[in-house]
C-alpha cells in the first residue's frame, strides 16, 4: 500500500519518469535503411535523367553528335547509377534465391573439394 501512495504522490508532483527500451530491431533498422537509400538513388537519378533531358532541348553548347555533351554526359551518368542500383538490387540476399536459376551460368558456384 506504501508503494502505491508514492507512487500517486510522485505523479503529482510530475516526478515519475517511465523507462522504455526496443530490443532486437537491428533487422528492421537495416531494412528500412536499404530502403530508403535505394528510393534515394533512384530520386536522384530521376533528377539526372530529367535535368539532361532540359539540357538537350535547350541545346547548350558544345555539342557532341548534334545534342548537347552536357546533356549526354548526364545520361550516362544516370544509366551507369541506375545499372549499378539495378545491379545490387539483384545481388541483395532476399532476391539471391529468387535470380539464381536464372543467372546460374553466370555465378560462379564455390566447390567443395
Amino acid at each position: 500500500m506504501d508503494g502505491i501512495l508514492l507512487i500517486i504522490k510522485k505523479l503529482e508532483k510530475g516526478h515519475i519518469t517511465i523507462r522504455f527500451e526496443h530490443h532486437n530491431l537491428g533487422g528492421f533498422q537495416r531494412t528500412l535503411e536499404n530502403i530508403f537509400n535505394r528510393l534515394t538513388f533512384g530520386i536522384i537519378i530521376a533528377a539526372l535523367i530529367i535535368g539532361s533531358s532540359m539540357i538537350i532541348t535547350t541545346g547548350v553548347r558544345p555539342h557532341l553528335f548534334g545534342f548537347s555533351a552536357l546533356g549526354i554526359i548526364g545520361y550516362i551518368i544516370s544509366g551507369i547509377v541506375g545499372l549499378w542500383l539495378v545491379f545490387n538490387i539483384i545481388r541483395g540476399r532476399r532476391y539471391q534465391g529468387y535470380w539464381r536459376p536464372l543467372f546460374q551460368q553466370y555465378i560462379p558456384v564455390p566447390r567443395n573439394r
